[in-house]
């Protein structure tokens, strides 16, 4: 009994001191503080001086989240599967397209994925065209886009507006420097006889002599 009072003591006697320390640490901060900042409200979290290293964290954070590699894992199969009669597995790659969107919307693949996904809908009207026009101006020089864009907005540029000829110009003039770019154009130009027309009105609009000459050796090598 008598160690067991003893601790009981002891912890009691070390409870006051730590207890005495704490106030008369209050006490110190107190006394410091001004008296006109006792009754003072913090000021709001968006008015505080950030410490410079924050600056670089939001840059890092963006640049992840830029990664094409995110975009392309939240687009998934969708654009694949929208053409499938299922109604709920068309809704459920809107919902995720949509989602993405709402974290990254200045993501050009993604943009250019919920187009598609409306044309193949059936969707062509102003909905249609306003995720093809941000899929632009979002991504006017991301050549791994544009030559994916290229041949679906040649499919249906008889349903887009004026405003977007130039762009799909901008495309064309992108990915006829490079035949790897091309690639996607020239399969298409291939496959389908409808294409044809319309792909080299816009091609001689917009792209040089020399372009024009090397797409047409590109397509018969593919031959």
């Amino acid at each position: 009994m008598s160690m067991r009072a003893s601790s009981y003591r002891a912890l009691g006697w070390l409870s006051i001191v730590v207890a005495t320390a704490l106030v008369v640490r209050l006490a110190v901060v107190v006394a410091a503080t001004p008296s006109d900042l006792w009754l003072s409200e913090f000021e709001p979290v968006a008015t505080n001086q950030r410490p410079p290293s924050v600056d670089g964290w939001a840059a890092q954070a963006a640049e992840w989240v830029r990664d094409p590699a995110i975009a392309r894992a939240l687009i998934g199969d969708c654009v694949a599967q929208s053409v499938t009669p299922d109604a709920e597995i068309r809704e459920r790659c809107m919902d995720a397209i949509s989602y993405g969107l709402a974290a990254l919307p200045a993501s050009s693949e993604l943009w250019l994925a919920q187009a598609r996904l409306l044309a193949n809908q059936g969707v062509l009207d102003e909905p249609f065209a306003t995720a093809l026009r941000n899929s632009y101006s979002t991504g006017t020089r991301e050549g791994w886009i544009a030559s994916e864009r290229l041949p679906f907005a040649l499919r249906r540029r008889a349903f887009l507006p004026n405003d977007l000829t130039d762009d799909i110009g901008g495309d064309v003039a992108l990915i006829l420097g490079n035949r790897s770019l091309a690639g996607p154009l020239i399969q298409a130009y291939i496959a389908d006889p409808f294409l044809r027309d319309a792909t080299w009105e816009v091609i001689e609009q917009y792209a040089t002599l020399d372009q024009q000459e090397a797409l047409v050796d590109w397509i018969r090598q593919a031959l």
